[in-house]
Formats: structure tokens, C-alpha cells, sequence
């Protein structure tokens, strides 16, 4: 029997590709938007931040517990929360 809070190795393989998945095109987002508002790929400061940017999420993807993840990832009211 499986106890309270534990997952499978799917489940936590799951929660990693999820917010690896993130993690990358919100990268891509951020870089299409810098790279939009000036105008050209040549801007070797933009391209440092996007690589970053991308380095430090995967980086805190690969750090946190895959269980938080997969319990951030289905978040859902508890019954009788309040919303915001």
C-alpha cells in the first residue's frame, strides 16, 4: 500500500516533462518577446538572458521534488477555500 503523498516513478516522470515542457516554451515566449520589442536577433545581451533564463528553469526543474511538482501541477481548490 502506497502511503499518503507517495507516487509512482510515471507519475514523477509525468511532473518533470510537464514543467520541463513549461519551462521551455516559456523560454521561448520571453525570447520571442525581447527579441520582438528591439527589433533583431543581433543583440548578444538578449541572447544571454534567454540562455539564462532557460538555464535556471530547467536547472530548478531538475531540483525540486518531482512530488511538489506533480502536486503544484494539479492544483485544485480544497473544499471550502476561499478564492482570491
Amino acid at each position: 500500500m502506497k502511503a499518503e503523498g507517495a507516487m509512482s516513478g510515471n507519475d514523477a516522470w509525468a511532473a518533470i516533462t510537464g514543467w520541463l515542457v513549461r519551462a521551455v516554451f516559456g523560454t521561448l515566449f520571453i525570447g520571442a518577446i525581447v527579441f520582438a520589442a528591439a527589433g533583431t536577433l543581433d543583440w548578444i545581451n538578449a541572447w544571454v538572458y534567454v540562455g539564462w533564463y532557460l538555464v535556471v528553469s530547467v536547472v530548478s526543474v531538475f531540483i525540486t521534488d518531482p512530488a511538489l511538482l506533480a502536486e503544484r501541477s494539479n492544483a485544485r481548490r480544497a473544499k471550502g477555500q476561499m478564492g482570491w
